[in-house]
Parts: structure tokens; C-alpha cells; sequence
């Protein structure tokens, strides 16, 4: 009962977190941002920084989008003339620009940190539930008794096409990022991708204390 009740906080917490209102902090140094973004894998993930540093991280995130299009194209192009992967489709639609967006505003960085990390942990507390309920639900399929060596070695197969696949979309975002960074490194431009504006929009949220 105890993990049931967690769980439930876990969503109205996340809820409350993910979906509230988007505040600016004021032009002034003391505010700190809870910041929720996402990489070019979609992870999500949220970081507390100050103004500049949001600032610092839409510029680039501006940069990437102007050599978006010229660091895909070279990617999907060696993909296909390596023989380990010529006959595989280059995941373009897997890898995304990254984003990232104001959730909520602070005067303490102290709080805003605690903010965070109190998100996080009610996060993990739900992966550990939702994994526990899996395995449950294993066992009792099997009645507690082993499974046939068929279905052991079914599940085997699975599991390795699994692991290929990711390892396939890591090498895939690798080369990309890699393609990414160089094409950064020597200011290409002229793609047809729209650049992100980097100053944070106009909202009407109040700095929480």
C-alpha cells in the first residue's frame, strides 16, 4: 500500500511540475530557473540555472539548428556507404533538436535545487515500482516454476534484437552529434531549418520565494 501511495504522488507531483505554468525570471541576478529539456536522444531531464545560462543554452541550441539539416544529411550519407550499416535505414526521425523550456522560477537557488531533486527521487521510487510489478507479473505467468528451455531461448533472441537496435540508434546519434559538432566547429551555414529564438517568452508567472 505504502508503494501504491508513492506511485500516486509521484503523479500528481510530476503533474503539477511538468504542466504548471511557465514563469521568466526578472532581469535582476537573483532568480534561478528550473529549466526542463530534452536531448537529441528526447530524454528529458531538468537543470536549475540562472538566466544566463538559460540564455547560453538556447543560443546554442539556435547554433545546432542552423546546421541541423547539413549534419543529418552527411550522418545518413556515411551510414549508408558503411557496409555494417549500408543495408540499415539511418534512424533520422529517432534523434531531435533539443529543446528546453522555463517551468518555474525561484528566488533561492537552495529551493530550486530541492525542487529538483525531490521530482527526481519520486521518479525513481515509480521506475523501481513499475519494474517490481513487472517482475511480479513474470512469476505469476510462470506459476513460480521455471520456463520451458523453448521459451528461455525465445526470450533470449528477443532480448539480443533488443540490444542490436539500441546499439544501432547509439552508433546512429554518435555519428550525428559527431557530424553536428563539426559542421558547429566551422560555422557552416545556409540550412534550411529555422533557427530557435534564444530569449525566453514574455509570461506573466511570479518568482516563487
Amino acid at each position: 500500500m505504502k508503494k501504491v501511495t508513492v506511485v500516486a504522488l509521484t503523479l500528481v507531483l510530476a503533474s503539477g511540475f511538468l504542466h504548471g505554468q511557465e514563469s521568466v525570471a526578472p532581469s535582476g541576478g537573483g532568480s534561478y530557473l528550473i529549466v526542463r529539456s530534452t536531448d537529441h536522444a528526447k530524454d528529458l531531464s531538468f537543470k536549475v540555472m540562472n538566466q544566463n545560462e538559460y540564455r547560453a543554452l538556447c543560443s546554442e541550441i539556435a547554433a545546432e539548428s542552423r546546421c541541423w539539416e547539413k549534419a543529418m544529411n552527411a550522418s545518413e550519407k556515411e551510414w549508408k556507404a558503411n557496409p555494417e550499416t549500408a543495408k540499415k535505414t539511418f534512424p533520422r526521425n529517432a534523434i531531435a533538436p533539443k529543446k528546453a523550456v522555463i517551468s518555474q522560477t525561484f528566488s533561492s537557488q537552495e529551493k530550486a535545487a530541492e525542487k529538483v531533486a525531490a521530482f527526481e527521487k519520486l521518479e525513481a521510487e515509480r521506475a523501481e515500482l513499475n519494474q517490481q510489478r513487472l517482475d511480479e507479473k513474470e512469476e505469476r505467468k510462470s506459476g513460480g516454476q521455471k520456463k520451458p528451455p523453448a521459451l528461455v531461448k525465445a526470450e533470449q533472441a528477443k532480448q539480443q534484437l533488443e540490444d542490436k537496435r539500441n546499439q544501432q540508434m547509439k552508433d546512429a546519434l554518435g555519428l550525428f552529434e559527431a557530424k553536428l559538432a563539426q559542421c558547429m566547429a566551422g560555422q557552416v551555414v545556409g540550412s534550411s531549418a529555422p533557427a530557435a529564438d534564444p530569449s525566453p517568452a514574455k509570461s506573466s508567472g511570479k518568482t516563487k520565494k
